[in-house]
């Protein structure tokens, strides 16, 4: 029986220091695990309160979204249209709205769009149009173009 209680001993020993060397390898992976998410989270926030004083900064507080779309926007540039200096004959009422669109003659490219539109419904000729009359200050009209394009014509949404 001495010889059962030595070994029993010596046995309940042994898993007592390897549950505690576990249990300390297990707190260490903690910590770590703790550090590295802390570290993470404080990183974020740095670049989080940077950010926001930087724009801050630029614009003298903050924005409403009006102060945003002034500050920011501009006419999205014709993709479609002629090139630089290419010596073209300006005849058909594609050619002329896109044209007037180049010129920033947006009043004369949305009447032109809008006509263009009765015959040739297309996703560009519908955004095009929407910057057009954005521009020449109808806005509505814009909206709708716009909508039509995102709710009608999958090329465009990426």
């Amino acid at each position: 029986e001495g010889v059962k209680e030595t070994a029993r001993s010596k046995a309940l020993d042994i898993l007592q220091n390897t549950e505690a060397r576990l249990s300390q390898k297990e707190t260490t992976k903690i910590n770590v695990s703790m550090r590295r998410l802390v570290s993470i989270a404080a990183s974020l926030l740095i670049i989080a309160t940077v950010s926001y004083f930087a724009i801050s900064d630029r614009t003298g507080g903050s924005m409403t979204g009006d102060e945003v779309f002034t500050a920011y926007y501009e006419p999205y540039i014709n993709l479609r249209g002629p090139v630089r200096g290419e010596n073209i004959e300006i005849n058909t009422l594609s050619a002329r709205a896109y044209n007037a669109y180049d010129i920033k003659d947006y009043s004369t490219s949305a009447n032109l769009f809008n006509d263009l539109l009765t015959v040739e419904k297309s996703a560009e000729n519908f955004f095009y149009s929407g910057i057009a009359n954005l521009e020449a200050g109808n806005l509505d009209v814009a909206k709708n173009n716009l909508n039509t394009v995102m709710n009608n014509y999958t090329e465009l949404r990426e």
